[in-house]
Formats: structure tokens, sequence, C-alpha cells
């Protein structure tokens, strides 16, 4: 990706929030699929009519399609901003796992490491005109590299670059951005009746 899309992504999150709680919340279109669904035994559909009906039904419900009109109005405000939260989450992790990338000039410290994977590491590194070899880290905790490395202290430091790349207190961490989702999402479950996810 690059700075444009993942500008776009978080400008677009919250109208695409909007635009599905639009489908979702309409009044009329529920009605339409409810009025089917209660009569849904007299209808002799065939079993996948019948399912296909059954889950459009739950997707209007669990969506909030019998909330009052206020409770509609403050999800699709929960929704927008979880929207935009969520678009704003992906982008600091895929700033962070760019930066938290372990970096050495030190040739002994990637021991274990091929020749083909080292000249790859020298290419990552080359890219980003840093000097010596670059691990560039996967979206998961588990990097690859770690198979194959043999000096403990690099491993850790590799683990460490992958396993705090979003908690250092820098522009890219997710800490606060995680809290407000949670207690979010939260007032969403409360407001569409889950009680066992609410605060």
């Amino acid at each position: 990706t690059d700075p444009t899309l993942q500008k776009i992504q978080e400008d677009e999150a919250p109208r695409l929030a909007a635009t599905q709680d639009a489908i979702y919340l309409n009044a009329e279109l529920f009605a339409r699929i409810k009025t089917l669904y209660d009569k849904r035994a007299s209808l002799h559909l065939d079993p996948e009519s019948q399912r296909l009906l059954w889950y459009q039904y739950q997707e209007f419900v669990k969506a909030g399609a019998l909330l009052s009109d206020a409770d509609k109005t403050k999800l699709k405000k929960i929704n927008e901003e979880d929207a935009s939260l969520e678009a704003q989450f992906m982008n600091k992790l895929l700033a962070a796992t760019k930066a938290g990338a372990y970096s050495t000039t030190d040739k002994v410290a990637l021991a274990g490491l091929s020749s083909a994977q080292m000249a790859t590491a020298a290419q990552d590194a080359k890219a980003r005109k840093d000097e010596g070899w670059l691990l560039p880290l996967q979206n998961t905790t588990q990097q690859p590299d770690l198979t194959f490395l043999s000096d403990r202290a690099t491993r850790k430091a590799l683990f460490e670059d992958s396993w705090n790349r979003c908690e250092r207190g820098d522009a890219n961490d997710t800490r606060s951005l995680i809290a407000h989702l949670a207690r979010l999402r939260a007032e969403k479950a409360a407001l569409l009746g889950y009680p066992n996810y609410a605060a």
C-alpha cells in the first residue's frame, strides 16, 4: 500500500459503515424481510430458500434492525467511529511492522541464515537505504527467520521487535486505540442486547 491509499482507507471506512447501516437499519426494507420471515412456514420454500430467508433476517436483527430510532442513531455513530478507528489501527500496525524490522551491520548476528536469506536481507537493507542487513517483520509474532537464526541475542531481539511493535510509545502505538475500540464495542454489544459481551 502507500500513504495515499491508507488515507483514502481512513476517510472511506466511516462512509462505508454508514452505507451498510443505511441498508441494515432501513425500516421499510426490514419490514419486507420480516413479513416474509413471519410467514415462512406457509411459503412452501425449499430448504435453501428457507435458510437464506432465516439468514437475512438474522443479519438485519444482529445489525440493529429491531432497535428504536434513537438507538439506531446511537448505533450509527458507534459504527462510523469503530470503522474509522479500525482503519487507523490497521495503518498504525502496518507502519509499526515496517518500522520494527530488525537491522544489523554484524554478519555474525545472522548466523544460521542461508546465503540466499543473507542476500535477501542485504537487498532489504539496501531498499531502505540502510547499511548491513534487514529482517522485515511478518504480520505475525512468529517470525520465520527465528527458525534459522542460531544467535540467541538476535532471536530475542527479533522476537521483541515483533512482539512489541505497536507498544513503543511512538506514533504507531495502538494501545489507546485498542482500549477505545473495546469500549465502543462493549457499548455496541450492550445496545444490541448482548450482555455477555458488554463491560
